[in-house]
């Protein structure tokens, strides 16, 4: 987290995240450019495609 925090565009994200809650990252998984550029300081290389984050308040289902 040290190397992300030297980011000044991650460095904002990652304090909001921090201040807020886990849904708060839902905000940054539907903004491609903040995605991409998390999944890469966190090792994870160029992704092709963007994750659609559920509404906070909808309810995850999970297959029993």
């Amino acid at each position: 987290m040290i190397g992300i925090k030297k980011d000044p565009f991650l460095k904002l994200i990652i304090e909001d995240i921090e201040v807020g809650c886990p849904f708060v990252m839902t905000r940054y998984l539907n903004d491609p450019e903040a995605f991409q550029k998390l999944a890469k300081a966190m090792g994870f290389g160029d992704l092709g495609d963007t994750i659609i984050a559920p509404n906070a308040g909808a309810e995850i289902q999970t297959s029993k």
